[in-house]
Parts: structure tokens; sequence; C-alpha cells
């Protein structure tokens, strides 16, 4: 079952080996410039939080496949450059800040997740254990920067719900100040 949706991958590469977020947008009109525009604007957030990941990643923005079509296909997108962090140090390449998208369903589905990650050294008080509150108001920022740029144009920040197999639009970002762990990313 087909969904009109993009797919986008961005690579992020550290000392700690290869993370991966994905990100869905609406196909909007389903040209490769739809396409091209939402990978440019999930660069652009990476390039204004680049300073949060510890130092010396590089985070490219390398894949989009359309859902909309069976079986889902690439998509030739014009890949920005890629975003070398400017923060300095690391912390537990364990430890990310969570993003959570919150759209108007109340359900499980109707919320997602981005983790940002590994952080940088000083990323995480060492009084509190906490994010400290620069991280937490930088990433807020460039979350409701994102969610700006892409609702004004066809291709919309989505939640994809594999269940329903829809798409559903966020309204907020929640930034959570205690640092969190998505288990795929842990060092095995």
């Amino acid at each position: 079952m087909t969904v009109a949706l993009y797919q986008i991958t961005a690579t992020i590469t550290a000392w700690n080996g290869t993370n991966v977020n994905v990100w869905h947008t609406k196909r909007g009109g389903g040209t490769t410039s739809d396409a091209s525009l939402a990978a440019a604007t999930i660069q652009q957030f990476y390039d204004t939080v680049k300073a949060q990941f510890a130092a010396s990643a590089t985070i490219s923005v390398d894949k989009c496949i359309d859902l909309s079509v069976s079986p889902p296909q690439y998509v030739p997108i014009t890949v920005p450059a890629i975003v070398t962090s400017t923060g300095s140090g690391r912390s537990d390449a364990r430890l990310a800040c969570c993003i959570s998208w919150r759209t108007n369903v109340a359900t499980r589905s109707g919320r997602g997740r981005t983790f940002i990650g590994p952080l940088n050294s000083s990323a995480i008080s060492t009084s509190t254990g906490l994010l400290a509150s620069a991280v937490t108001s930088g990433l807020q920022t460039g979350a409701n920067a994102l969610l700006t740029a892409l609702a004004t144009g066809s291709v919309d920040l989505q939640v994809y719900s594999r269940a329903a197999n829809v798409g559903y639009t966020p309204s907020a970002a929640i930034i959570n100040s205690t640092p969190d762990t998505l288990r795929s990313r842990t060092l095995r």
C-alpha cells in the first residue's frame, strides 16, 4: 500500500560510527524540485543545530525515496553541501537529545521522534546530568524554524504511522531536557 510521502535520510558520521535519521515529508506535486526543497530544508535544520553535535561529526542529507509508488523508488535530489559540526569534544555516544514531534492525533501513531546526537562535551550539565539550556533552546529554535519552513511549501514535515499508513502534520516540537538513548544507537 502506498502513501504520498517522501522518506529522506540524513546520515551523521562521527567517531562512534554512522547514525541515521529518517524524515518524512508530503510528496507535494511529486516533482524532483519538491524532493530537493525538502532535502535542502532538512539540511538547513542540521546546519542551524550543528554546534550541538560532537566535534568532527559530519551530517549529510543523502537519500530520498518516493513512498507513493509501488515498489518505492529513489528520487534524485540535489544534495546540499555536507555540514560539519562546529561542536567541541564529545559526550557518551549513546546519549542524544530527543525532539518529539506532536500532531493533533492523540494516539501513539500521532507522535514522532528525532534523535540528535552524538552530542558535544558541553551539551550535558555535569552538575545536573540534564541537557544544557543552550542545547535545548538551540534545538527548539531549529525545530520551530524547520516546521515553519516546510509548512510554507507543498512538502510539510510529516510523522509517518506505519500502522495506519498515513502521515500526520506536526503542530509542535518538544525538546526534553533529559538526555535520551535510542537503542539502535547504542554501542555494540
